[in-house]
This record gives C-alpha cells, structure tokens and sequence, in this order.
C-alpha cells in the first residue's frame, strides 16, 4: 500500500501531522520517501478507529514482516 494511500485513510496530511506530533511538510515528505518506521505504531493506534485492518505490517511490509 502507498503511502499516500495510507494518509488519505487516516484523513489526509493536516490530521496525520497533527495526530502524529510532526509538520504538515513532514507528512507530504512521506509520500515520497516512505513512512518512517519509527511512526508507524502511532499510525496504527491512529488506524484503530478509521481504517482498523491497517497495520504496520502494510505500513511498511519491507521492516515489519507479518507474524
């Protein structure tokens, strides 16, 4: 899954950086160079309640291998 995508189920830049602790251009940096893996737990707490079928493991399928 993009990360792109990704942000737009979470409900798009403004609300991923707000939720995250992090700039607007921090977000659409990820767009380009991937979700750090460092954020990726805080994105799946985030997830809980608007996407809850994503995990860091789709986050990021290439440093969280499924269990």
């Amino acid at each position: 899954m993009s990360p792109k995508t990704i942000i737009d189920l979470l409900g798009g830049t403004v609300a991923v950086a707000a939720y995250v602790g992090v700039t607007h251009g921090a977000v659409c940096q990820w767009s380009k160079r991937g979700i750090p893996p460092k954020r990726c737990a805080k994105l799946e707490e985030m997830a809980k309640t608007k996407a809850p079928l994503l995990t860091r493991e789709l986050m990021r399928p290439d440093i969280f291998k499924p269990s």
